[in-house]
């Protein structure tokens, strides 16, 4: 035998006699994504193959309910939704992944344990306007009028829910938060600038055990005299904004819930599969270019004792709603 085969036959004899360490097993390794992105992967592209018309994303019933839960989050979710609340996709040749089942089982204990936020004493999100005081305050007024609702004790409350938030900001976008710079310009008519003029006025009616009752009320009137073409004494104008930044308050209302819901959804995701859920990375208060976390955080307004993590524990900005009493 040649030497060549010889070498290669004691190569071939040390390879099988070999006892080398064992192999490692190789755990799978998790893909990290941002906990919106999960949702909103969730949402669009898995939880759409489960075939199947039953309850939306908080079980609420189908029928009516069903109807005004699609307009109200403007999702695309419709009447023929699966059992996710979302438009099935007839095409899917497979079952949901796993993790975004997970998902939205999150979504619902957010939905239990977090349904409502309440908003505290002096909230502001226009400071970077620069407004007046009193234009300030009717745009905030005016702003939570759209973005809240007021419950019989009482309390005004966010009118979408945490979990509304973000089932609706996964399906069609983040809350818009932009604003642009109003101008102050003053209210006018046919034209001109409009005068305005209080006055007092006393209206007395029989009482019933004899004599009068009077009350005095106050009321706004035109505050141009015709005849001299002169604004009369006392009289003033009145100024608006103009764009009205009503709903960019909402939206900004909005955003911040957002914010603190979804760091409080990833919270609720440990043990995925195949997937890491990472903070966020967006600012709670993009309008003010960030700032220090406060700690203030949302209660749970159901009694249950427990509340939603911090703002911005995970991403940076303020976060204003906290707990009351």
């Amino acid at each position: 035998m040649s030497d060549l085969k010889l070498r290669r036959q004691a190569v071939v004899e040390l390879a099988r006699g070999w006892g080398g360490p064992a192999l490692r097993a190789q755990t799978p390794t998790r893909k990290r994504i941002a906990v919106d992105a999960l949702v909103a992967w969730a949402y669009r592209r898995e939880l759409p193959k489960a075939s199947g018309v039953a309850t939306g994303p908080a079980g609420f019933p189908v029928g009516w309910g069903k109807v005004s839960e699609w307009v109200e989050e403007l999702s695309l979710a419709g009447l023929d939704d699966n059992r996710y609340g979302v438009a099935p996709d007839l095409t899917a040749q497979s079952e949901p992944h796993p993790d975004a089942v997970r998902v939205h089982e999150a979504m619902l204990r957010l939905e239990a344990e977090f349904a409502e936020v309440e908003l505290p004493e002096g909230w502001s999100p226009l400071a970077d306007l620069g407004l007046s005081g009193p234009h300030e305050a009717r745009a905030i007024g005016q702003g939570l009028a759209l973005a809240t609702r007021v419950l019989p004790d009482g309390r005004r409350v966010m009118r979408r829910s945490p979990r509304q938030l973000v089932f609706r900001a996964a399906i069609l976008g983040a809350p818009d938060w932009m604003i642009e710079r109003p101008v102050e310009r003053v209210v006018t008519e046919f034209g001109r600038p409009k005068w305005f003029l209080r006055e007092t006025t006393t209206i007395c009616a029989p009482a019933v055990s004899g004599g009068e009752v009077c009350e005095t009320i106050e009321r706004e009137v035109d505050g141009f005299d015709r005849k001299l073409r002169a604004p009369k004494p006392g009289a003033y104008q009145k100024t608006f904004l103009d764009p009205d930044p009503a709903e960019g308050v909402a939206g900004r209302a909005e955003w911040e819930i957002w914010i603190a819901a979804l760091d409080a959804l990833r919270s609720l995701l440990d043990g995925l599969e195949a997937h890491e859920a990472t903070p966020c990375g967006l600012p709670a208060r993009p309008w003010e270019g960030g700032g220090v976390y406060t700690g203030r955080i949302l209660p749970d307004l159901r009694g249950r004792g427990a509340r939603l993590r911090a703002f911005a524990r995970d991403c940076s900005g303020v976060a204003i709603f906290r707990g009351v009493g």
